[in-house]
């Protein structure tokens, strides 16, 4: 990543994602964008979700524990965004090479 990426922030809706490609979302997001923060809107997972988050972002986690619906669950995600882009990622989708530059032009 280059030193002039623009940062973003990251919004994560996530209940129970522990799931065994977990980390290589979080693995891909981590190499392929600049994040400023990862806010994850957590659904009160059990399985040890938030702390495989803040494995791979530390600092830069932000968590909202929250029992709303999936509308209102975005919307408090994206109040705590304070970057000029944030992009809302589903804990099962990985982030392709090269994506994070496409989508900047």
């Amino acid at each position: 990543m280059t030193k002039c990426a623009q940062l973003i922030d990251v919004v994560m809706l996530t209940k129970n994602s522990n799931r065994p490609w977990f980390r290589r979302v979080l693995a891909a997001i981590k190499r392929e964008m600049p994040v400023h923060h990862f806010i994850v809107v957590d659904g009160y997972s059990t399985d040890g979700t938030v702390d495989v988050v803040k494995e791979f972002f530390g600092g830069k986690v932000i968590v909202i524990k929250t029992k709303a619906p999936l509308g209102c669950a975005r919307y408090l995600g994206m109040r705590a965004v304070d970057t000029e882009w944030f992009a809302f990622i589903d804990s099962d989708v990985e982030v392709l090479p090269g994506g994070y530059k496409i989508v900047q032009k």
